[in-house]
């Protein structure tokens, strides 16, 4: 575990010098709660540690409001590689339109064209 405090968790593998230029690095992020900027925030640090930029203690430094009482400044990770891939709500029942179903199932599928095509 790289961070665990109450139902929060990160996990990494560490074995990742044997990457090629093409590989993708997988990091999941459980919590109750996510803002898009925190999690560019926190990839944007990841890779300055990756590059060798940072010491990897620098995000125990950065919880340490003695060490650090305001908010650092970094640069935010590109947004196009960060995909949000599963959100669970616990006892929620969705309602929806089915006509809205379909517009939003055919937007989807003209936006993964076009993507698919670049």
């Amino acid at each position: 575990f790289f961070f665990n405090n109450n139902n929060n968790q990160c996990l990494f593998n560490n074995n990742i010098m044997h990457l090629l230029g093409y590989n993708m690095c997988h990091l999941l992020i459980k919590s109750q709660a996510f803002l898009w900027h925190q999690i560019r925030c926190i990839m944007g640090i990841l890779l300055l540690v990756g590059q060798g930029k940072e010491k990897p203690e620098i995000f125990l430094d950065l919880f340490d409001i003695e060490v650090c009482p305001r908010k650092p400044q970094y640069s935010l990770a590109h947004e196009v590689p960060l995909n949000l891939f599963h959100c669970d709500y616990d006892d929620v029942e969705w309602f929806y339109d089915d006509e809205e179903l379909l517009l939003t199932i055919k937007t989807l599928q003209k936006d993964w064209t076009f993507n698919a095509v670049k």
